[in-house]
């Protein structure tokens, strides 16, 4: 495989020597360190977005045995309906409200992960000597790739894959 000389390291940041996904969640739980409070919001909204599919099914269960009333009680069934949706409108403004705190607390993490290895990443190639740039696989074209492209790649780790993922675990699919 090709060498690995170490030249993309992070100043201050070790990089995992033996591959293991989880030592490369720690690496980049370490680079987000500034915005471990929006992983947190993010991950309490989707913990209160979970919550709000059991209570649709309350509600729902609530709504059909209004529904099953002789018609002599259709005025009072009348008024069940429309506090249940009501209950159905208010969880429905909480699902969106907190769906869309998690989306972008969780999307904004990730951009700014995205940011500071790009960042560091660019401080690291400043910091190289002037031969490292005559290497033909160190060109000024393939370095300008790496920042856009490898720094791009660590987003996977967070924001909308992660979102998503933890989404369909509440919904209960598999991922």
């Amino acid at each position: 495989g090709p060498v690995d000389d170490g030249s993309t390291d992070i100043p201050g940041i070790e990089r995992p020597k033996d591959g293991k996904f989880y030592k490369y969640v720690g690496l980049l739980w370490k680079l987000n360190a500034k915005e471990h409070w929006l992983i947190f919001l993010g991950a309490f909204c989707m913990l209160i977005l979970g919550y709000c599919y059991p209570a649709m099914g309350q509600v729902t269960g609530h709504t059909i045995e209004s529904i099953m009333v002789p018609p002599s009680m259709y005025p009072q069934m009348r008024h069940d309906i429309n506090v249940l949706t009501g209950w159905f409108f208010f969880i429905g403004c909480i699902a969106f409200i907190v769906s869309l705190v998690g989306m972008t607390s969780v999307g904004l993490s990730s951009h700014r992960l995205v940011r500071e290895v790009r960042l560091n990443l660019f401080r690291q190639m400043l910091r190289l000597d002037i031969a490292f740039f005559d290497h033909s696989t160190s060109s000024p074209g393939a370095l300008t790739s790496i920042l856009a492209k490898e720094a791009r790649a660590i987003e996977g780790m967070g924001g909308a894959c992660l979102l998503y993922t933890s989404d369909a675990a509440d919904d209960g699919e598999s991922v």
